[in-house]
């Protein structure tokens, strides 16, 4: 006979045996088939049920061997102490269940949220797919920009998107043949990139809604324009020297500048081109509201 695996932990039957009660739930056990097998034979004949072997009696019949080998267990300090540990075991296990279970659920959440954006990623590539196939350029803000200026104020985009200082010409109206630099800011804010070596005629500014400085934890920015701006480059930049501003990448311009040079929604004083019905109707598509409802 093979000796026995020592990796295999103890029996249910040796567990039984060392905790005392062996007996007993083979007792009970005897007694439940032997009352299962009796009713089956009533109902078959319909006889009136009978006390039989229950398992008050045989535990009896069984009681004083039982105890007697109870007494020797009790005898042997060892062995209780053993199935102390094995007790004490199976409770700790027990008891760290629903921790294990709580990981494991921690675990699926992550992965579930990971692949939800995969999806969300994955949807946004094909997106952007599609924009680049229909401006001829990345889907990326800056591009984006210079596609709807150019279509709403008919400007002519230069063939290489990285011309140092302007980014096309308009083609038609009072500024006809001027440079123009387009910018696109989902948010609006008081900084205007100006290059002091490579100036273009003018800036335009497509700007979103102009938002509190808070923590953008949590938020979303759309790509929407709520209002554009118009900057004549050379007395924008001779203002601002004057005021001593630093003229860099991210220029600090003020309020009232940005206020006189709105040509959308409304404009203050003589703008240098007015915004017609058609090119009103066309930033419109772009706006906050009508964004957020095809979204």
């Amino acid at each position: 006979m093979k000796d026995r695996n020592s990796r295999i932990g103890s029996t249910l039957e040796s567990l039984l045996r060392e905790d005392g009660v062996y007996e007993d739930v083979e007792t009970e056990a005897i007694a439940s088939v032997l009352a299962y097998k009796r009713g089956l034979a009533q109902a078959e004949s319909g006889e009136p049920a009978e006390p039989g072997d229950s398992p008050s009696r045989l535990k009896s019949a069984r009681r004083a061997p039982s105890v007697a080998r109870a007494g020797q267990r009790q005898a042997s300090g060892s062995e209780s102490e053993r199935a102390s540990g094995v007790r004490e075991k199976h409770a700790l296990r027990r008891m760290m269940a629903p921790e294990r279970e709580s990981e494991m659920g921690a675990d699926m959440d992550d992965n579930g949220d990971l692949r939800r954006l995969a999806e969300l990623l994955s949807f946004r590539n094909a997106n952007e797919r599609k924009i680049a196939d229909l401006i001829g350029r990345p889907g990326e803000l800056g591009p984006i920009g210079e596609f709807i200026a150019a279509r709403i104020f008919d400007i002519e985009l230069e063939s290489s998107a990285n011309n140092l200082g302007y980014d096309g010409r308009f083609r038609s109206g009072p500024l006809a043949g001027k440079t123009v630099d387009v910018k696109f800011r989902p948010k609006r804010e008081s900084m205007l990139d100006i290059n002091i070596k490579h100036k273009p005629d003018y800036y335009l500014v497509l700007a979103g809604p102009k938002s509190a400085a808070t923590s953008s934890k949590g938020k979303s920015r759309a790509w929407t324009v709520d209002k554009v701006f118009l900057f004549e480059a050379e007395p924008l930049i001779g203002r601002l020297r004057k005021r001593d501003v630093k003229i860099e990448t991210a220029t600090s311009v003020r309020n009232d500048e940005w206020e006189n040079a709105q040509i959308y929604p409304s404009s203050a004083g003589k703008p240098p081109m007015t915004i017609t019905e058609s090119q009103r109707e066309q930033i419109g598509l772009f706006c906050p509201a009508k964004i957020s409802q095809t979204t």
